[in-house]
């Protein structure tokens, strides 16, 4: 309340209405959704002020109806961000998320801050890794690469340049990690890249992402001379 002074003696007026301000809760952004396989989707997302827990909703369509599907509580070391990895989704499948925080006054006050902004991932197959591109004769590469394990198979590609020209000249099936290209011309420089694909619920393939380009040459085989001797006629 407030005073002012009359003759040496202080008049005071009347209390101020009481107010109370609940505590301002931000905005997370959700930085990353990327897909971890071919049937989970792991999101991150800055941690906010006043934040006590967030509130994942997901939808199947932008302007969709989002349902929740996780509550992830605040941490007691107050990291910068936070993660949630979404499983058992389906191959193939856009998905939509929003993230909304909390602040918990008590078990029966709340107050929300505003929804994120809508990102988007689609369910793919895993990238698979050419472990190895070396020649295997004198017209021949050989191939190896690390198995994905949510792949159904592997197409192949193959270029006389590193960045244009690729053409699909195999497709193998799963379990199979090797391919060996034949009829090149030796000495001539081929590069290879691989795509993994898989069946979605419907039988559609559903194609993953290119790995990174390998390159190799075919050359002949060393000769190796194991002994030499010599013999002189008379």
């Amino acid at each position: 309340k407030a005073y002012t002074v009359l003759d040496g003696e202080r008049l005071y007026g009347k209390f101020s209405v009481i107010k109370s301000a609940a505590p301002k809760v931000g905005t997370p952004t959700i930085y990353s959704a990327k897909c971890e396989s071919a049937t989970s989707i792991k999101l991150t997302w800055t941690a906010v002020e006043g934040a006590d827990a967030y509130l994942i909703y997901r939808s199947t369509s932008k302007d969709g109806d989002f349902k929740f599907i996780k509550t992830v509580t605040k941490s007691e070391d107050n990291p910068t961000s936070y993660t949630y990895t979404n499983i058992k989704l389906a191959i193939g499948e856009t998905y939509y998320y929003k993230i909304r925080a909390y602040h918990k006054k008590d078990e029966e006050t709340k107050t929300y801050g505003k929804s994120s902004s809508v990102v988007s991932v689609k369910t793919i197959p895993g990238t698979a890794t050419i472990t190895t591109a070396v020649s295997a004769g004198y017209n021949s590469i050989k191939l190896e690469w690390d198995e994905v394990k949510d792949a159904d198979a592997y197409r192949i590609y193959m270029s006389t340049t590193k960045d244009s020209g690729f053409k699909r000249i195999a497709t193998i099936k799963k379990g199979v990690l090797t391919y060996t290209k034949k009829g090149l011309e030796t000495g001539g420089k081929y590069y290879f890249k691989i795509i993994t694909w898989a069946y979605d619920a419907n039988d559609n393939i559903v194609l993953g992402k290119y790995s990174r380009v390998k390159s190799a040459t075919p050359k002949p085989a060393k000769v190796t001379i194991s002994s030499a001797t010599s013999s002189n006629y008379n």
